[in-house]
């Protein structure tokens, strides 16, 4: 039932808006001439929600959605702190930057969808530094239909929301490839792309609705880096048509997520895993699951230099309370079994939780 409500928004939002993020740092001066206020950087249109109405021109408007309208390839756009209720879609335009003030007080109040069955494939698409306010199943969140983008420094938090006994779920990032469509452009792809130091706690206190942190769908060669992730769902992989593949997980901390830390279904093969916290999840699940579910072959560690790497487990002592270290290198002797039908395992299970913003990769 996930899927067929998942396959349904992702197409519709597809159909009727696109986005796409691409990652790197930005480098441009601070300072422009024309706006004051702090961390302001050098860019190619400003938006802010509430300036005196003789500041906005053709390159200083209100809605962030105008903005990327007007852009042009390679242009940067600078958003001044502020609360702004739209649904922005990036569509055709690429590379673009799209950057906050402060992800404190830059928020979104709404959602962003990157990607277009109609203008093809979005490649090249940077968004940083946001507060994205999740409002209800269908409104909130970050959708990417597009590669080579990357998206870091979001915050993500709830709006108030009513379920009216109605409960579906939506993504907080959804990762979304479209392998076969029988329309031009026929084919969507989602690779490449990092999402990277984003935070998503304490999300969806009163259960109205379930929420996925990242929801991989047919999407491949994607980093997932750095994050915080408290939700219900902490990341899923659907099998959708050919399956999220060759996906790296890294340094992320997962931490009491209400039904599953990481839950993988089949035909997602060769996604890779270490160096990440798992802790407490599955403690409120209906579906039988825990720290990780894993239905297909995956590598849940790796091997840098002759050194065995995996994940840390809050539950391992509880499920090996005989394991030991015999050479003391940090790392249980014996391995840790990932539940699901693809029989996987983490050969090298770490015995303290890492510390994510020291890993870097």
């Amino acid at each position: 039932m996930k899927n067929i409500i998942a396959t349904i928004f992702v197409i519709s939002c597809l159909l009727t808006t696109t986005i796409s993020v691409n990652a790197f740092d930005i480098t441009h001066d601070e300072a422009p001439v024309n706006i004051s206020g702090p961390a302001i950087i050098k860019a190619d249109l400003y938006v802010d929600d509430d300036a005196d109405p003789d500041w906005y021109d053709e390159k200083h408007v209100k809605k962030i959605q105008t903005a990327v309208d007007r852009a042009e390839s390679g242009d940067t756009i600078f958003v001044i702190s502020g609360t702004y209720n739209e649904h922005i879609k990036i569509e055709k335009v690429q590379p673009l930057t799209l950057i906050g003030q402060n992800k404190e007080t830059t928020i979104i109040d709404g959602s962003i969808v990157i990607g277009s069955f109609i203008h093809g494939q979005i490649r090249n698409v940077n968004v940083k530094k946001f507060t994205i306010k999740i409002i209800s199943p269908t409104n909130g969140g970050i959708i990417v239909g597009a590669s080579d983008c990357t998206i870091s420094d979001i915050n993500f938090e709830n709006h108030c929301y009513d379920g009216g006994g109605y409960t579906p779920y939506t993504a907080c990032i959804g990762l979304v490839g479209i392998p076969y469509f029988p329309l031009p452009p026929y084919t969507i792809k989602c690779e490449n792309n990092i999402i990277r130091d984003n935070t998503l706690v304490d999300l969806n206190p009163n259960d109205d609705f379930m929420i996925v942190g990242f929801d991989l769908f047919d999407a491949d060669f994607n980093t997932i880096y750095r994050n915080e992730i408290n939700v219900d769902f902490g990341i899923w992989f659907e099998d959708g048509v050919d399956g999220a593949n060759n996906n790296k997980v890294i340094a992320n901390t997962i931490t009491q997520n209400q039904d599953v830390g990481i839950g993988i279904m089949p035909k997602c093969d060769n996604n890779l895993f270490y160096y990440n916290n798992f802790i407490d999840n599955g403690i409120g699940s209906v579906f039988d699951f825990d720290n990780a579910y894993d239905d297909s072959p995956n590598n849940w560690h790796i091997n840098i230099d002759d050194t065995g790497i995996g994940n840390y487990w809050s539950d391992y002592e509880e499920k090996y309370p005989n394991a030991k270290d015999e050479n003391n290198d940090g790392k249980w002797d014996t391995p840790y079994n990932i539940d699901g039908a693809g029989c996987n395992k983490d050969e090298y299970p770490l015995m303290e939780p890492v510390d994510i913003y020291n890993v870097e990769i």
